[in-house]
């Protein structure tokens, strides 16, 4: 049994201070010391630091445990140092600091069994879900509408007699004859069936009392939530995946949300970048962690300060490679990072503009009834119906550029994954918006009437090469 965990040590946000968790395969998880505020800010609270973003995650590499428990425990350690006093599962946990800081969490479970066909890319779909349901309870969160109705009717039937009980079970001569009318024609009916079917038993029907309700209590209630909201700027604090106890393989993940990550989504969408810059990080490629085991467990946004003071954002994705021969294996995996490149883009959409809906309906409905043979019986129905939506609008983003991509074989199982890195800052996206200019630039130039045209000699011993570059001047 493994378990792979990702603490990403985030710090957002004027008063709030992120520890960072140190990890190790012998040891306990320690709360480090927070992050120093920037240096000539006029706030007496820490701010933004870049140091503890993803540089703790490259010193110290995830642990491999074997103990089912890990998983939910780690998680719990992991939002202690962030601060808050959790118990339990991470099961759509919401946490609020400050009023403006909104923490949550959810777990998943892999709906593919372990090692079986498809269990990466269903680990995967996992992940995605989790990160649908934590950025709906957000929405939620910021603002829902919820209508009950309910219902409750009691029907009573009873009969009472009064005086001699002989007397009253006494029959009038019209109603004996009737009964004797009946009696003879159920006995011409049971004559007649018997000639068509030797094993008939008419005293099967005997003594049949049709139960008749003398009471019913019926409470039906409907119960419905409407919850839209633009999460915008909702980054990934903490991933972790491993066994869980009732022995399905699950994954965690926690977002934050805050106005400040909710700006940065801004300046992407508007191309504009107005944030104050803080103390310079390391520039984005360094960031991408090198070991294998905390590649497989980041997946989504991360937000980091790169080596300009700025925010950049990162989007790490995955994907399973298909099956194939060993021969052509390695374009399987390519094949796998392709695919892993244009879910991280997707992730930096979601991040930017992606407006999440939720809405639920839950029908309850409880009938008790006591019959006349004195037997009672108690039918109880509930359906609940849940429904999540993401959608988000056609954005450009300027300055996205491919950070790395990678492959490994997960530890659990032994399958192939694939995974690409991307990212965007605000140093990438002026480039790119410059480059623009200068090759539209170019293309206006007029091309001189003069100029020599080449037809190339075909020869079957050629061979195919590039032409030489010369970067000296690019």
């Amino acid at each position: 049994m493994y378990r792979i965990k990702n603490p990403i040590n985030n710090s957002f946000g004027n008063n709030i201070n992120f520890g960072v968790l140190v990890l190790a395969t012998t040891a306990a998880l320690f709360l480090a010391s927070a992050v120093q505020a920037q240096s000539g800010s006029n706030d007496d609270s820490p701010e933004d630091s870049p140091e503890q973003i993803i540089s703790t995650a490259e010193q110290n590499p995830a642990a491999v445990a074997t103990t089912q428990s890990k998983v939910i425990s780690d998680w719990q350690q992991a939002m202690r140092g962030f601060g808050l006093d959790v118990s339990g599962n991470p099961e759509k946990v919401t946490e609020i600091i400050g009023g403006t800081k909104f923490i949550v969490s959810h777990m998943e479970r892999v709906q593919v069994s372990t090692g079986q066909p498809g269990w990466v890319e269903s680990r995967v779909k996992a992940y995605e879900r989790a990160m649908l349901v934590a950025k709906a309870e957000l929405a939620k969160t910021m603002e829902e509408t919820v209508e009950a109705t309910g219902n409750y009717q009691v029907l009573e039937d009873a009969a009472f007699a009064e005086g001699n009980i002989e007397e009253v079970r006494e029959l009038s001569e019209g109603g004996k004859l009737l009964r004797k009318g009946v009696d003879l024609v159920d006995t011409a009916l049971d004559s007649a069936i018997s000639r068509l079917d030797p094993e008939y038993d008419p005293n099967q029907y005997d003594n049949v009392e049709e139960k008749i309700a003398t009471y019913q209590n019926l409470r039906s209630q409907v119960i419905r939530t409407r919850a839209a909201a633009e999460v915008a700027g909702a980054t990934i604090i903490y991933m972790g995946e491993g066994p869980l106890e009732d022995g399905s393989y699950g994954v965690v993940v926690s977002l934050i949300w805050t106005p400040k990550m909710s700006q940065v989504a801004k300046s992407m969408l508007n191309k504009e970048y107005h944030l104050e810059a803080m103390e310079p990080g390391r520039s984005l490629m360094s960031t991408v962690p090198r070991d294998e085991e905390l590649l497989l467990a980041t997946q989504g946004v991360r937000v980091v300060v790169d080596e300009n003071g700025q925010f950049g954002v990162m989007a790490y994705a995955q994907a399973q490679p298909r099956k194939t021969s060993v021969a052509r294996q390695g374009q399987a995996i390519q094949g796998a990072k392709d695919i892993a490149s244009t879910r991280a883009r997707g992730y930096l959409v979601n991040f930017v503009r992606a407006t999440v809906s939720s809405s639920g309906n839950l029908s309850e409905r409880e009938l008790a009834r006591e019959f006349s043979d004195l037997s009672f019986a108690v039918e109880n129905i509930r359906r609940n119906e849940q429904r999540l939506a993401s959608r988000a609008k056609k954005t450009k983003l300027v300055g996205i550029r491919q950070l790395n991509s990678w492959s490994a074989q997960h530890p659990v199982t032994g399958q192939w994954v694939a995974g690409a890195v991307i990212g965007w800052s605000p140093s990438s996206m002026n480039q790119a918006t410059e480059l623009k200019t200068t090759l539209k630039e170019s293309l206006e130039k007029p091309v001189p009437e003069n100029a020599a045209q080449h037809q190339p000699q075909l020869s079957d011993e050629q061979a195919l090469k590039s032409i030489k570059v010369d970067i000296g001047n690019y």
